[in-house]
């Protein structure tokens, strides 16, 4: 049984969760648009650029979950699953994931993205695991801040070895599909490593070092 590791966003689904989350959040006329698009549009461009703090990109991130009721947002989640990250699915990464279960291997979703997004869509990806950015939570109720370390870069990395100390599972043989150049440290660490629809940079890498690259796009 080997690792079969997947990225979320522009991975596994078209877009950003976050992104969807936050323009969902706008229409629905939950959060004021002026004042928060722009701000998720340049971290978007930091994250695309590798400089992306990401601290305090979670804290902007989380703010909404700490602003309202559990089971408010719990509500508008499932609306947004509904809308916004069904249809943004390709048949190619249902038919990927397929094909690792397939061969008796054991999934693992992770993403940058906090467990309150990515939980449900890697529900609905029926994965094996999912290692994520975890929002803080202090009785009951989310504070708006991460738990460190956040799960991007070399805290992806940290993240999923503190798992490994507590399984049988190894990288040894594991396969790791990404499209960013900020998961490049787990993709060194994996022994397949796949650029799936890659970043420019990444892509410069891939083709540099041969690894494997593919489209999930329908």
């Amino acid at each position: 049984m080997a690792l079969a590791l997947f990225d979320l966003d522009d991975t596994l689904i078209n877009g950003n969760c976050e992104t969807e989350w936050f323009h969902f959040l706008s229409d629905c006329g939950h959060i004021d648009p002026g004042s928060h698009l722009p701000v998720f549009a340049e971290f978007d461009r930091q994250y695309l650029s590798g400089t992306l703090d990401i601290v305090e990109y979670m804290r902007f991130v989380l703010a909404p979950l700490a602003n309202h009721p559990s089971d408010v947002i719990n509500g508008w989640h499932e609306q947004f699953m509904s809308e916004r990250i069904l249809s943004n699915i390709p048949s190619k990464s249902r038919e990927l994931l397929q094909s690792h279960r397939d061969a008796g291997d054991f999934l693992v979703l992770i993403t940058a993205s906090n467990s309150f997004n990515a939980g449900p869509i890697a529900d609905e990806l029926c994965v094996d695991h999912l290692i994520a950015t975890e929002p803080e939570i202090i009785d009951g109720h989310y504070t708006g801040n991460p738990v460190l370390p956040a799960c991007l870069g070399e805290g992806k990395v940290l993240l999923l070895e503190r798992c490994l100390e507590h399984s049988d599972h190894t990288l040894k043989g594991s396969y790791f599909y990404s499209d960013s150049r900020n998961d490049i440290p787990l993709m060194e660490r994996a022994g397949f490593p796949v650029a799936v629809d890659p970043d420019p940079h990444l892509l410069d890498v891939a083709q540099a070092r041969n690894w494997r690259r593919i489209s999930l796009r329908d």
